[in-house]
């Protein structure tokens, strides 16, 4: 019995460990984003999301955003958008953000 009691804890933390570390959007994880994929998948490769957005249609638009500093100053702001319905990306897109100088 106890044995099979560390086969479900091993398989419940290897199938929970992906959401457990830190991660962040970036322009490599981003590109490797297909649409289909479960926005599951997604938050366990990535993180959560800065915000989610539900819109009038009924999808869901999250958004991360990755913030570009050299240590004086913000640089640039990248704000990558997945629009999720029946959590599936149905689409995504990328916005670049330039602060006033």
């Amino acid at each position: 019995m106890a044995k099979s009691q560390l086969v479900a804890i091993t398989y419940i933390a290897l199938l929970t460990g992906c959401c457990s570390s830190y991660f962040a959007m970036t322009d490599r994880s981003f590109c490797k984003i297909e649409v289909g994929i479960s926005i599951h998948e997604i938050q366990c490769q990535v993180g959560n999301p800065y915000a989610v957005c539900l819109r009038e249609d009924g999808a869901e638009e999250y958004q991360y955003i990755e913030r570009i500093d050299l240590g004086n100053g913000l640089v640039m702001e990248k704000h990558y958008f997945l629009l999720v319905k029946d959590d599936r990306v149905i689409s995504k897109r990328l916005v670049r953000r330039v602060p006033p100088s």
